[in-house]
């Protein structure tokens, strides 16, 4: 493993970024520090990782010396794929009519969707993992991705209407996935839906048992890096003849945050009170993954003695303790 590697698996605050020799894949967990949700932090360290790679193909003339074949994102909170947007900030936010700031975090989310529907501009395949509740950002972004793979246990909603907010930057996503009336239907809603219901609809690959799904999305990424050239020709024949415009999300992101700045008094006491529930939700989390220790890979690149990014010698595998969703409950 190259040294400009390293620096896209270099230590993050709100994520940690595992490569899977065997698969040729970066897995980005995201781990935010206040609550499971979409926050502009995070979502800037999942656009740094994106960006990362790409400068790793464009330093390497395309022709990188650790293949990179997929880049696929996963949750480090157990039983939550994301709570979509932190809504207490979204409360003071409405509080201080600050267009300014909804600005700043639509920037953020529909830099790290646009970089995903369009495979970071790279001959790779962008995939998601959802072991928990993908709500309202958080399904948007997992909507994002060219393929999502669920755990049966896994929901999902967009349940902004009950507030009075249009779920913009995730509409272009939704649409491709599920069609135009499945959209509208699932947006209009304030139900919530199983793995199986969205299956049916298009948007999942897969879905795994409990505990099953990185198993699943390994033998995807098997299979599909048999038939990779045919795989990536048909996806960039998709993207020119269904362009996934930056313009489209920028008009979309203006749609969701009219819709908030204009939220009627009885809607905004309704977010309030959402807000507090999710507080709650927030408080009864009783762990998260370790950032530095989490989902071994059985494969280790080129073995041991590593090289770090900063030159450091590392002689053996010093992660012994076991990864806490393994033990017994």
């Amino acid at each position: 493993m190259d040294r400009e590697f390293h620096k896209i698996l270099r230590d993050r605050k709100e994520a940690t970024v595992r490569y899977d020799a065997e698969t040729e894949a970066i897995w980005l967990y995201g781990n935010p520090r206040e609550c499971p949700c979409l926050n502009p932090s995070m979502l800037e360290e999942l656009h740094e990782v994106q960006m990362d790679i790409a400068n790793y193909f464009k330093h390497n003339n395309m022709k990188v010396k650790t293949p990179i074949k997929f880049f696929v994102y996963a949750s480090q909170t157990p039983n939550v794929y994301s709570y979509g947007g932190n809504l207490g900030m979204l409360v003071d936010v409405i509080k201080k009519k600050d267009r300014n700031k909804l600005e700043q975090c639509a920037k953020s989310v529909i830099n790290a969707i646009y970089f995903n529907s369009t495979h970071l501009n790279l001959p790779l395949y962008t995939l998601t993992l959802v072991e928990g509740d993908a709500f309202g950002g958080g399904f948007e972004m997992a909507l994002s991705f060219d393929a999502i793979f669920a755990e049966e246990q896994s929901r999902y909603g967009l349940q902004q209407a009950r507030f009075g907010i249009f779920s913009g930057m995730g509409y272009s996503s939704l649409v491709r996935k599920v069609g135009l009336a499945n959209a509208d239907i699932i947006i209009g809603s304030t139900k919530t839906y199983n793995a199986k219901d969205i299956q049916s609809m298009g948007a999942i690959t897969d879905i795994a048992k409990n505990g099953e799904g990185k198993t699943s999305i390994d033998k995807f990424m098997k299979r599909y890096r048999k038939s990779f050239n045919i795989n990536q020709a048909l996806h960039a024949a998709k993207l020119r003849y269904a362009p996934f415009k930056f313009s489209e999300l920028e008009y979309m992101a203006e749609l969701w945050i009219n819709s908030i700045l204009n939220m009627e008094e009885s809607n905004f006491k309704m977010l309030q009170k959402l807000s507090e529930s999710q507080d709650k939700n927030n408080e009864s989390i009783e762990y998260r993954l370790r950032t530095k220790q989490d989902r071994r890979f059985d494969s280790v690149i080129d073995g041991f003695p590593l090289t770090d990014a900063d030159g450091n010698t590392i002689e053996q595998d010093r992660r012994r303790s076991r990864d806490p969703r393994e033990l017994d409950t």
